[in-house]
């Protein structure tokens, strides 16, 4: 190999080196950003990165986490989505394109991406809770309970699904488990189905 060739070589070299090293930086600096509630200015990081490295699929399912924190669905759904195809083994990436669905209340959809999550990662007690507040709101009060409580099985400190669950017991009629819940959640540091209850008592 000849000198010229070498330092093209070199100079080569160093340029992926330089092109890999920048998108992990955008990447971490998108990160520590949407951390801090900065999402639109993650946004801007996180596409640098893609534009150095398109077939990240973890890349598109942070910068599509952001979109949904502003408020932009079909944004956030369309990168979600590259995501899953990127990475269809990603069971966090099917629970947060279902959370968009159900923001802009495709609750239907929302229901098949988590029950899809919970097919790649069965101990996914994020989608069991949020599948369940899907079925809440179609009216499936049963299958939001069943869902409410394998998230508590899968995590008993879950104090948010116990909320949820209680809230439904609630919208049943069933003031006792809905208390009992809202009690057990409460005791974790959720407390605002319990706060409903006690002030609908003291209007009584």
């Amino acid at each position: 190999m000849g000198l010229t060739s070498k330092v093209i070589f070199i100079i080569s070299v160093s340029a992926i080196a330089l092109m890999a090293k920048s998108a992990a930086s955008y990447f971490s600096e998108g990160s520590v950003k949407a951390n801090k509630g900065l999402y639109s200015e993650s946004i801007e990081d996180f596409t640098k990165a893609i534009e150095l490295r398109p077939n990240d699929s973890y890349i598109y399912h942070k910068r599509g986490v952001s979109y949904s924190r502003i408020g932009d669905q079909a944004k956030a759904i369309e990168d979600l989505t590259r995501a899953i195809e990127l990475n269809p083994h990603d069971s966090f990436a099917f629970t947060n394109r279902a959370m968009s669905y159900a923001r802009i209340q495709q609750y239907e959809k929302a229901i098949e991406d988590y029950t899809l999550a919970i097919g790649v990662y069965p101990s996914n007690a994020l989608a069991y809770n949020y599948r369940g507040l899907a079925y809440r709101e179609l009216g499936e009060h049963a299958k939001a309970i069943a869902d409410f409580t394998k998230a508590i099985e899968i995590n008993p400190s879950y104090a948010y699904a116990y909320n949820n669950r209680g809230e439904t017991y609630g919208i049943m009629g069933n003031r006792i488990s809905a208390r009992q819940d809202a009690g057990k959640a409460c005791k974790m540091g959720y407390c605002e189905y319990l706060t409903v209850m006690e002030n609908e008592d003291n209007q009584r």
